[in-house]
């Protein structure tokens, strides 16, 4: 069990609140009881599709935002965009940043493990093998992007394979990243 100075020292050095605090800790408690980060993942994508891209698509700098990114000259510049805008709305961490791939088809979203604010161990105190992950911000991040991106063909999550395994984020560093191909 989580004890409150914990919880309070939590809270303090990765800037949360109440949501944050809710989130990660069904987060993690989903993770813990089987739940495996496809099932997230299919959660999640609905969650964008019916919930969030509509939000998106109420707000009044939407427009704006789907001309930048149109105007961007790579997926990595483009993703900057997103990814900023995404992390504002819903402020997933306290560092994220975007790295370019090999090709202007790439990019890598970095996250400072340490200051996300929906890390189903980190703040939601789950007992989760640390080969797996439970991460929402993944399949956020990929339909955000598909939908900032339209009418252009989806962004997709590249997979990290490990020998027998495969993830959706690579943990390194103290950082975690997630990496997204243009498929155009």
């Amino acid at each position: 069990m989580t004890t409150t100075s914990e919880i309070n020292r939590i809270v303090k050095d990765r800037d949360l609140n109440q949501f944050h605090l809710l989130i990660a800790s069904l987060l993690g408690s989903l993770g813990q009881t089987g739940s495996t980060q496809g099932a997230l993942n299919l959660l999640m994508a609905r969650s964008m599709d019916d919930f969030l891209i509509p939000f998106f698509e109420g707000q009044d700098t939407i427009g704006a935002l789907k001309n930048q990114v149109a105007a961007a000259p790579s997926l990595s510049a483009q993703m900057e965009i997103i990814v900023k805008y995404v992390n504002e709305i819903f402020s997933l961490a306290g560092q994220m940043t975007v790295e370019p791939g090999s090709d202007a088809s790439e990019a890598t979203v970095v996250i400072k493990s340490s200051g996300c604010r929906y890390c189903p161990i980190g703040v939601g105190r789950a007992k989760i093998d640390g080969s797996n992950t439970y991460c929402p911000i993944p399949t956020m991040v990929e339909k955000s992007a598909s939908y900032f991106r339209s009418p252009k063909p989806p962004v997709k999550l590249q997979l990290f394979r490990e020998k027998a395994t495969t993830r959706v984020l690579q943990k390194r560093d103290g950082h975690c990243y997630i990496s997204y191909r243009d498929e155009e």
